[in-house]
Formats: C-alpha cells, sequence, structure tokens
C-alpha cells in the first residue's frame, strides 16, 4: 500500500510540473487584465477591480491547448474554452465600454489569441548589426521574460545585461557573437554583428574654384566630383547624396555645405549623415589659351586605341578638343584625363565642355561648345590636385556605334 501511494503521488506531481509549463502568465492590475504581459482588458462598470481579479483568475485556467471561441446564448455573449465559460460580457460592461457586448466580445478574444501566441520569450529579432562602441535596447516580451538571463559566446566582441524587462547590448569590437537568453528551458539566440560602418562620420572635403564668380553649375559639379572620387567609404559599400540649392560664387569668397549621404553594403553597417564640403573661389585671373589641341583624328573610331597625347606646360594655357564618331558594331568608351607623371603634386584648372554622345555630329560639337562657352565668359572652373603619379578624369563617357562624342575643354 505504501509502494502504491508514492506512485500516485509521483503521478500528481508530474501532471501538476506539465500543467505549469502550460499554462500563461496572467495578472490583474487595478481593473486591467494581462496575459503574457499584454494587456486584454480594462473593465469599466461597477466592482471593475474586483471583477479583474475574478477573470484573471479564470484567465490562469487556460493552456496551450485552448481553443477559444465566442458564443450567444439567451442573448448574452461569451468567451468559451470547451464548455468552461471563461468571460461573460454583460450588457451593464456593454454600457460602460461604450459599444456593444457582440464588439466586445470578439475584441477580447483577438487580444486573447494574439497574447497566447506569444512566445513564452521574445526580442522581436534574431540578429542585430552594431558599431563598435555603440549599444542598444531590446524590450523582452513574454510571461518568462522576467526570469530571463543572458550570456554571450563571445564577450570580446559584444555583451549584454538584463534589468526590468530590458535588453541593453555593449558592441566591443569587429567580429560577432551569440547572445543566448534563457529563462528554466526556455532559449533564444540573438546574433550580435559587428560591423564597420559603410561609411565614416565626420568628413571634410574641400574644393577650390576660380571664376567672376564661379557659376552655380560649375559649384555643383565640383561638389559631385568631390563626393564621387573623394569620400572614404567601405570597399563594398554604395552610396547616395542630394545636394542642396546652390548659388554662384563671388572670386576670393568661400561657402559651406553639408551634404546628407547615405551607404549601405555586404558586411558593413548602414550609415546615414552629413559630409561637410568647403568650396572655396581663389582670385586667380584668366589667361588666354596660347596653344589649340585638336584631337580628331582618325574621326570615325572602329576599335579601342589611345587617340592623343600633349603635354601641359606651367603657365601655358591650352584648349582642347576633341571629336569621334563611334564606328565600331559596338558600345565604346571616351575617357580623357589628366595624367600627372612627376614626383609632386599638380594644381590644374579645368573648365569643360562635355556633351553628351549624339547621332548628330553638329549638335554634338555645338552642345559641347556652349557648355564651355559659358564657362569660359567668367573664368569659372575647378581647380584639381592631381597626386604625384597619379591621374584624374575630365570626362568619360559611353557612345553607342554611330554616336559623336565632342568635347571642349579649358587646361591650365
Amino acid at each position: 500500500m505504501r509502494g502504491i501511494f508514492r506512485f500516485a503521488a509521483f503521478i500528481a506531481l508530474a501532471m501538476s510540473s506539465v500543467v505549469a509549463c502550460a499554462q500563461f502568465k496572467v495578472r490583474a492590475q487595478g481593473a486591467t487584465v494581462f496575459l503574457n504581459e499584454q494587456q486584454i482588458l480594462t473593465l469599466r462598470a461597477a466592482r471593475a477591480k474586483e471583477r479583474a481579479q475574478t477573470v484573471a483568475a479564470s484567465l490562469k485556467k487556460l493552456d496551450s491547448s485552448t481553443s477559444l471561441v465566442v458564443q450567444k446564448l439567451d442573448g448574452v455573449y461569451q468567451i468559451l474554452d470547451g464548455d468552461r465559460v471563461v468571460l461573460t460580457i454583460t450588457s451593464a460592461e456593454a454600457k460602460a465600454q461604450k459599444t456593444s457586448p457582440e464588439i466586445i466580445a470578439n475584441q477580447w478574444l483577438r487580444r486573447l489569441e494574439r497574447a497566447m501566441a506569444t512566445p513564452g520569450l521574445s526580442m522581436g529579432t534574431d540578429r542585430l548589426k552594431m558599431g563598435p562602441g555603440t549599444k542598444k535596447t531590446l524590450t523582452l516580451t513574454g510571461y518568462l521574460s522576467g526570469q530571463a538571463k543572458v550570456t554571450s559566446d563571445k564577450a570580446e566582441a559584444a555583451t549584454a545585461t538584463l534589468a526590468g524587462g530590458k535588453l541593453t547590448i555593449s558592441a566591443k569590437a569587429l567580429g560577432e557573437a551569440v547572445l543566448t537568453i534563457r529563462a528554466g528551458d526556455f532559449e533564444r539566440n540573438l546574433l550580435v554583428q559587428v560591423l564597420p560602418a559603410a561609411i565614416a562620420f565626420p568628413q571634410h572635403l574641400s574644393v577650390s574654384l576660380t571664376g567672376d564668380p564661379a557659376s552655380a553649375e560649375t559649384v555643383r559639379s565640383a561638389i559631385e566630383g568631390a563626393l564621387w572620387t573623394r569620400l572614404q567609404v567601405a570597399p563594398t559599400a554604395t552610396y547616395t547624396f542630394k545636394l542642396p540649392s546652390i548659388q554662384s560664387l563671388a572670386s576670393d569668397r568661400s561657402a559651406n555645405y553639408a551634404i546628407p549621404v547615405s551607404a549601405t553594403g555586404d558586411g558593413v553597417l548602414d550609415s546615414t549623415g552629413p559630409i561637410d564640403v568647403n568650396v572655396k573661389v581663389e582670385p586667380i585671373g584668366f589667361r588666354a589659351e596660347s596653344e589649340l589641341w585638336y584631337c580628331n583624328y582618325p574621326e570615325n573610331v572602329k576599335r579601342p586605341d589611345n587617340l592623343f597625347a600633349a603635354r601641359l606646360e606651367r603657365g601655358k594655357p591650352v584648349r582642347m578638343l576633341y571629336h569621334h564618331i563611334n564606328d565600331s558594331h559596338a558600345g565604346l568608351y571616351m575617357h580623357v584625363s589628366a595624367v600627372n607623371e612627376s614626383d609632386q603634386p599638380a594644381r590644374v584648372q579645368i573648365i569643360p565642355g562635355d556633351s553628351a554622345p549624339d547621332k548628330n555630329p553638329v549638335l554634338a560639337g555645338i552642345q559641347a561648345a556652349d557648355q564651355l562657352l559659358r564657362s569660359w565668359l567668367r573664368n569659372s572652373g575647378e581647380i584639381v590636385t592631381i597626386p604625384p603619379r597619379s591621374s584624374v578624369p575630365i570626362a568619360l563617357r559611353r557612345t553607342a556605334p554611330q554616336e559623336t562624342i565632342s568635347g571642349l575643354c579649358y587646361l591650365r
């Protein structure tokens, strides 16, 4: 008999354990009832706080096998768990809620189902990207959130602390760490990737111009060129920016612009912020060209080739003209560049006249001349510093078969 008693006691304990694991966390706070820390209802009729305790006691009997339905019986709406009445919506409560019993019943049913489907422990994500030295806080939800503890498999990359249901992650150094959040037998993993920024902030760029004044077009072109060629970004990143309204700038004046830039890419942290660009117009007067460089042979280009090269001398400005037709069966790129072959930096003033390719060779030439002339009359150009043994692009255009590329350029 003693052995049978012990066996029965064991069965009772085991069943009690199973029921405890399947139940949800329910509590009443004033007239409001929560299940799994999600608000289910707030009672408003008489004895609301007392009735909220009764509702909470009823909800505590729910478990993971529960299937709830709304039923109308003799004009009264109820929420049932099988044959058991979980909630009854009285006409007095509906009146206090200023709606109908049917609407309340279905609203509370949806909240119950949503709360019951909430896992015992959740963070809303299983992956985070962070930058070194940054912190981020996630809110833990679920009825086990108050019991959770956290560990990191790589503390040198990222660690975390838990307090008041808040998980605060600290990113230490580049790398990855798996944070494990446990509550009893329940476990969740959070992968924290500590990544370099797609683009570092702050960055400061400066451009030098000439002109009296430097036209708004020249200022804009110089800012764009600096952003596309001199911005420090991660190798895998791509970025976009938006220029503000830009005005012309008088000689010996300067202006500062904060350009918003957004960058993203593989293995880097998305980054958004302002890039400071200083634009200065140097008081350099115009000097007329002493030579004309004429690049037109062959006019019909049938294959990739080096078409022209000449040496630019100090104090002897030149005007360069190029005009070619793509006479091949494929697209060709026209690449015009300034090359510094010396061991010292070289400063070159450039006033470009670079037209878009066109099937009409006369139109292409006119557009290039018009662009150059408008800036040439004001000495409106950019001063480019070319590092030793380096080059900078002056023009880069793709031409389709039978399109003409035409350009005029002042170089000093």
